[in-house]
């Protein structure tokens, strides 16, 4: 039996045993370790340059290497409930999600019309109804609509605190994303979110105030925005399926826009079928209701829609 005693011997051993396991290849592309290693080997290469025991040539010729390797090969999807639940190498997994989640994998760093054609496959082949295949687009925008909240207001506490640690103060030690995005929806309510210096920042500041204080018509407005990014992903896939089009100057346009997003989605999806025990479309309706019933008059509780209680 092996004794790993740290987290580098751990991952080691990990792609090892990816390697040489027949089973599981879905989730290479999606966990992105082949880059996280690069890029610890990077900096080792620069420790090691500073010590005059490695030529700046050499570092770089390693940078320029993890350079290309994050502008190409990249697109951001990512399923990060594998991670924390632990399901990267589990065997008690379902075959529908597992399955999507391989078709999934080539939206990642496949060709745009494989990339496409696979990746409409994964949420068709989850989320739609079967008199209607297209309905799987406005189903996922749904999913990802409801998660938006949180994502948002995590990750703008995390830098919030970061650059104004004396303002958000009450942030600290809080480690679970659901209680920290309801600390930062209420400093943003009541005007005591300090004024972020990335303009980026504040106009998510503004659209998440927006957003909390009058919830019915924002939802509405996000929704339809990001359906209309998946309709696009299913005519791309029409075109490349039954017209044969593999050259259309919207395929790259298409898979900018969708990447990201699908990721999100599938990442909810992942979340809720292990997690929560919902199938796909259970989960969607349950994300249908919450969006319907959600009201200015509890503004935190738009960082719950997709919680069981």
């Amino acid at each position: 039996m092996l004794n790993l005693v740290s987290p580098d011997q751990q991952i080691a051993f990990a792609r090892l045993y990816e390697f040489f396991s027949e089973q599981k290849r879905w989730y290479r592309p999606l966990r992105g370790i082949g880059t996280v290693l690069a890029m610890d080997e990077l900096f080792e290469a620069c420790t090691v340059m500073k010590q005059g025991h490695l030529s700046e040539g050499s570092v770089k010729r390693i940078a320029s290497s993890l350079q290309e390797r994050t502008k190409a090969g990249s697109r951001g999807v990512a399923v990060s409930e594998l991670f924390r639940s632990d399901r990267i190498f589990a065997s008690d997994g379902s075959q529908d999600v597992d399955a999507a989640l391989e078709l999934l994998a080539h939206l990642e760093d496949s060709s745009p019309p494989a990339a496409i054609a696979a990746g409409w496959g994964a949420i068709e082949g989850l989320l739609a109804d079967p008199n209607d295949r297209a309905s799987a687009a406005d189903n996922l925008a749904t999913l990802v609509t409801c998660s938006f909240p949180r994502a948002e207001l995590t990750s703008l506490s995390r830098r919030a605190e970061r650059i104004f640690p004396a303002e958000c103060a009450e942030l600290a030690g809080i480690e679970a994303n659901r209680e920290r995005s309801r600390v930062l929806a209420r400093m943003i309510l009541e005007e005591r979110m300090p004024v972020m210096p990335s303009v980026a920042d504040q106009a998510a500041v503004a659209r998440m105030r927006k957003l909390l204080l009058n919830p019915q018509p924002e939802w509405q407005t996000i929704k339809e925005l990001i359906a209309e990014s998946f309709h696009r992903l299913y005519r791309q896939r029409n075109l490349i399926l039954h017209g044969g089009r593999l050259d259309s100057v919207a395929l790259d346009a298409s898979l900018r826009t969708v990447a990201k997003l699908a990721g999100a989605g599938m990442d909810r999806i992942t979340h809720g079928h292990y997690e929560q025990g919902l199938r796909p479309l259970e989960l969607v309706a349950k994300a249908t209701m919450a969006l319907a019933v959600i009201d200015k008059a509890s503004p935190p509780g738009c960082v719950d829609l997709l919680e069981t209680t």
